[in-house]
């Protein structure tokens, strides 16, 4: 019986470890910059454990417009040189998860 309750009992805590999504933005929005590209550069997390480092230059690099990408027409990259906000954003499920550098702009 009591094999049976801890089965049940780690089944439901796996299954309650939900996934996180948070978004921190460390100053506030330059308004007059406006909101044409977006570029990102993340660092992965497996069971915990993160290397590397997530850079705003090369999220900056990373500047891609707010559009749809298709095989005939891909993404085209862009640089960012006027910065409307600084974002880093925390993403997991379960084990696996990236942290993210996130840079908001225009050309």
């Amino acid at each position: 019986m009591r094999i049976r309750y801890m089965i049940l009992l780690s089944s439901v805590m796996l299954l309650l470890t939900g996934c996180i999504n948070i978004s921190t933005r460390f100053q506030p929005d330059d308004l007059s910059v406006k909101e044409e590209l977006q570029g990102s550069d993340c660092v992965p997390i497996i069971f915990s454990i993160g290397i590397g480092t997530a850079d705003i230059e090369k999220a900056k690099l990373d500047g891609k417009k707010a559009e749809w990408s298709t095989p005939e027409k891909p993404f085209t990259r862009y640089l960012i040189t006027k910065v409307r906000r600084v974002e880093i954003n925390d993403l997991a499920f379960l084990f696996f998860g990236a942290k993210c550098v996130d840079v908001v702009g225009e050309p």
